[in-house]
């Protein structure tokens, strides 16, 4: 599988966020993003910076295995004056693994592909970006350093 090392410079995503695993992902996460949208939560958000709409993965229990946050929103350029229930996540600077799926099936297969690799992660925080074009997601992994192995794809319709 591949991906592309890149630098990032950071920002700010506010929206609305959750606490799972990944044992509940499958039944929570697609729950989560349909209220997002049929509430309309992103045309609440104020100072959005563009039209892209993140997933942000936070607050680590420990690994992959452990509870984490998750929060879809929008970047934004400040982050006074969010309604209530709304929270804010300032994504770092730093070194990240960014990945590109094409379709639910595939975003699954790599997620299950980077869970399985050897990059050494941060486990601070993550992220997928949606908006592409030409559907795609982005998926940024945070590492730690530019030294991050070749990553074999077990699953169909990974992101190679």
């Amino acid at each position: 599988m591949s991906y592309e090392l890149m630098q990032f410079d950071g920002m700010i995503v506010a929206g609305l966020s959750i606490r799972t695993d990944n044992q509940k992902a499958s039944r929570e996460i697609p729950l989560f993003w349909k209220k997002v949208f049929q509430d309309d939560i992103l045309t609440k958000i104020p100072h959005a910076a563009s039209g892209y709409v993140y997933g942000v993965y936070s607050d680590y229990e420990s690994d992959q295995k452990g509870a984490y946050s998750l929060t879809g929103g929008i970047e934004v350029e400040q982050s006074e004056e969010l309604p209530e229930g709304l929270v804010v996540r300032q994504i770092p600077a730093g070194i990240y693994a960014v990945f590109t799926a094409h379709g639910p099936e595939e975003l699954v297969n790599t997620w299950k592909a980077i869970w399985k690799s050897g990059l050494e992660r941060t486990y601070k925080f993550d992220f997928e970006e949606y908006g592409a074009e030409d559907q795609s997601v982005r998926i940024y992994i945070g590492v730690d350093g530019e030294d991050q192995p070749d990553i074999e794809c077990p699953e169909p319709r990974c992101c190679c």
